[in-house]
């Protein structure tokens, strides 16, 4: 299991590894970079790097839900696992292949597998108490609105709705033509329509994509907020495109 962290200069276009000791080599040491860290989710808050969850291998025999903070520009490296101050029954399971992401001082994470059953339960961590918070459990099978279990998904944050893109299990893959939403001013769940591209087109359902967030000022200083999703795959294969949603408009571009 690599246990690598790397960061990359966009000046130098070079990669460097940040856990190396004094001499070089590695530094795997007792409380630095966690054992599971296959299908780990990350993000950067801030300056500091957040890692959490994962699993080692065999896959899903023992899985994490601890959280880890890095800050890249500290010398000598260290990564330091965030202490949690609820019980166990009121964290997130551990879990491999869920996806997180950061608005304001909470961290959210949505859906996951221990490698046999699949969620999609909502919690959130406060940075400021280190409490997490449930804030939806996701039961299809008895309100067909909430979103089916899944990993390898990846969610997106704006003022009012956490929304869910893709995902699958392990003979499923989700579209991204109708988007699982919680909102969280009615605190229910609920979906969203899409619109497709000029010419008609959606993205393909898919899992393991990439997303990355990023908001700008509109034409009149308002600002809009862009979700940008890349590669992923499904039944067909590998997929090699890229597209761009509007969380304003709900418009896809490719």
């Amino acid at each position: 299991m690599y246990k690598e962290i790397l960061v990359f200069n966009f000046v130098r276009r070079r990669w460097k590894l940040l856990n190396e000791d004094e001499n070089g080599d590695d530094d795997m040491s007792d409380g630095g970079v966690p054992d599971e860290l296959a299908s780990s989710s990350m993000l950067m808050f801030g300056k500091t790097l957040v890692i959490f969850g994962g699993t080692s291998y065999p896959f899903g025999l023992r899985c994490s839900n601890a959280i880890t903070l890095v800050n890249p520009e500290e010398k000598p490296f260290r990564a330091q696992e965030l202490k949690t101050l609820n019980d166990e029954s009121n964290q997130p399971p551990g879990q491999y292949g869920m996806s997180i992401a950061c608005k304001d001082k909470f961290l959210y994470t949505l859906g996951g597998t221990q490698g046999f059953d699949y969620t999609a339960d909502l919690f959130r961590m406060n940075f400021e108490t280190h409490k997490w918070e449930l804030l939806a459990i996701s039961r299809p099978e008895i309100d067909s609105i909430q979103p089916i279990g899944r990993y390898r998904h990846e969610i997106a944050i704006d003022s009012r709705f956490v929304y869910i893109f893709g995902g699958g299990t392990s003979d499923q893959v989700f579209d991204l033509k109708t988007l699982p939403v919680y909102d969280l001013v009615e605190r229910k769940w609920n979906r969203i329509e899409t619109y497709p591209n000029s010419i008609e087109q959606y993205p393909k359902p898919r899992k393991c994509h990439s997303l990355v967030q990023h908001t700008v000022k509109d034409i009149h200083g308002e600002d809009e907020t862009f979700v940008y999703i890349v590669g992923g795959n499904n039944q067909t294969g590998p997929l090699n495109d890229v597209w761009r949603l509007s969380l304003k408009t709900r418009q896809w571009f490719c």
